[in-house]
């Protein structure tokens, strides 16, 4: 089946495309690294593995009633926020327009009044935002079309990121192994600023390395709930549990930092 694109547009921050392959939908920003994926025969249950991985955090037993989604792509992560916890106030944070035009036009990117999609980068989003400790969950999947910023290295980025989180809050972040410096610098800013050691999946495919992180110091008295929910899948309402397991690492979620340090 041959692949066809069906969305492209330009902006200040490069080429944003959408090929289309069967019921598969793929982003890319002007490389050929794939920023989303989507099948749209069924759009729940996310491609790409760093996004399974990420969406686990919704598992976690606490209420999510305020979320930020930093980097919106295709929009996965709104869908599984907006699934899962559908009177959840979601704000999208996307510096590119393009990719905001391709996250509603070629992508099923949920509409609601409760999902606002802003058109700025983190950086000055964080900056002009006052709603300290306001959010529950954050999503941080902040990419260009060579790899993570190096915004996510920054000191005053986690800085800014941890006074908007609130006291139960917790933090999932995608990064590559492949930046060894930026990643280690990146996970040793947030680890100095939240309480609860982090807990990682660092990937056995693919570049990614995905970070939680809780700000409430009796978070980890959770992590056995939070596990046998995603195994059980009792109080896990998102489809894409059973290959979620089925690719996690045997020792998730008991991973902890202090025992894998700067094993990327």
């Amino acid at each position: 089946m041959d692949e066809k694109i069906i969305f492209s547009a330009l902006d200040q921050f490069g080429l944003v495309e959408v090929s289309e392959r069967g019921s598969i939908r793929q982003l890319k920003l002007g490389t050929t690294i794939i920023q989303s994926s989507v099948d749209m025969d069924d759009f729940l249950t996310p491609q790409l593995e760093y996004i399974r991985a990420m969406l686990m955090i919704l598992a976690y037993p606490k209420p999510v009633n305020r979320a930020l989604v930093l980097g919106v792509g295709g929009g996965s992560l709104i869908t599984g926020i907006q699934h899962c916890y559908p009177e959840a106030e979601i704000i999208g944070v996307e510096r590119s327009p393009a990719v905001i035009r391709a996250s509603s036009e070629a992508f099923p990117l949920p509409q609601s009044e409760r999902i606002k999609i802003l058109n700025t980068d983190a950086e000055s989003f964080m900056h002009s935002c006052r709603d300290s400790g306001s959010f529950d969950l954050v999503f941080i999947d902040l990419y260009d079309g060579d790899g993570p910023m190096d915004l996510c290295a920054q000191l005053g980025f986690a800085l800014n990121i941890c006074r908007l989180m609130g006291e139960d809050a917790r933090l999932a972040i995608n990064l590559w192994r492949a930046t060894k410096h930026s990643t280690r610098t990146t996970l040793d800013n947030f680890s100095a600023e939240l309480s609860t050691t982090g807990l990682r999946w660092i990937l056995p495919s693919d570049f990614n390395l995905v970070q939680f992180f809780f700000k409430s110091p009796q978070a980890s008295n959770l992590f056995p709930a939070w596990r046998k929910a995603v195994q059980d899948k009792k109080k896990w309402p998102y489809p894409g549990a059973n290959s979620m397991m089925e690719n996690l690492s045997s020792n998730f979620p008991y991973l902890f930092d202090s025992e894998s340090t700067h094993k990327y």
